[in-house]
């Protein structure tokens, strides 16, 4: 059955949920057996049960252990998908309560590191927290605006 739809963002929406679902391309995705219900098979009936895609928001889950249907799923802003992801591991013991700061057992000091553009680089170690803390503030503001 033709939709006429194949140019918008809504049909790419759900040409990309799939292939996220198959693991085409995105490496993040494949191993991760992301499930997508029957009926959204077709684009017709994800399309009824979803809507025209608002424009800046993409395709969410509102539970990221389950797959895409109807109910598990809404248009979300960048923001409002930002706040519904899974953290990574190390976010969940960071015992400094400062991104890019953590204890480190094996030297009993604090570490302090920033990330940028997929780089890491590491500020040094520090006997306090306070120190490691400013030092990282002061790199960021330093380097940021570059």
């Amino acid at each position: 059955m033709k939709h006429g739809m194949y140019k918008t963002s809504t049909y790419n929406t759900w040409v990309c949920m799939h292939r996220r679902c198959r693991g085409e391309g995105h490496w993040k995705y494949s191993a991760k057996k992301i499930t997508v219900c029957d009926s959204w098979k077709e684009f017709l009936p994800f399309y009824l049960d979803m809507g025209e895609r608002p424009e800046g928001t993409t395709l969410d889950r509102m539970d990221n252990s389950k797959g895409y249907y109807k109910e598990n799923c809404q248009w979300a802003t960048p923001k409002q998908q930002c706040e519904n992801r899974d953290l990574p591991k190390q976010y969940d013991t960071n015992k400094s309560g400062h991104t890019g700061i953590h204890w480190d057992k094996e030297r009993k000091k604090w570490f302090a590191q920033v990330r940028r553009n997929n780089k890491t680089t590491a500020l040094g170690r520090f006997d306090s927290l306070e120190q490691a803390i400013y030092i990282r503030e002061t790199w960021i503001v330093t380097n940021m605006k570059k």
